[in-house]
């Protein structure tokens, strides 16, 4: 018998999209602090580093969304089953 897993966590591609931004964003600032003339990448960096940070917030959220809904459907039919009996 195949056993149903349920899944909790955020999507893995969204977890590695919002990583792999951040990791552009300092890779910028470590390349713009070895090279002060491409004064470009501050701004630049900062805002991927934002980007991924905010891509990972919104993943988590959502998330705890979903696993607060699944909890709440699980309590209201155990509330019914309890009341039928």
């Amino acid at each position: 018998m195949a056993v149903k897993q349920r899944k909790d966590g955020p999507s893995t591609t969204i977890v590695i999209i919002g990583i792999l931004l951040m990791v552009a964003g300092v890779i910028g600032w470590v390349i713009e602090a070895l090279k002060p003339a491409w004064t470009f990448l501050f701004p630049l960096s900062l805002l991927l580093i934002c980007l991924g940070g905010l891509t990972l917030t919104i993943a988590a959220l959502v998330s705890m969304i979903k696993r607060d809904r699944r909890q709440l459907k699980a309590a209201k039919e155990a509330k019914k089953d309890q009341t039928e009996n």
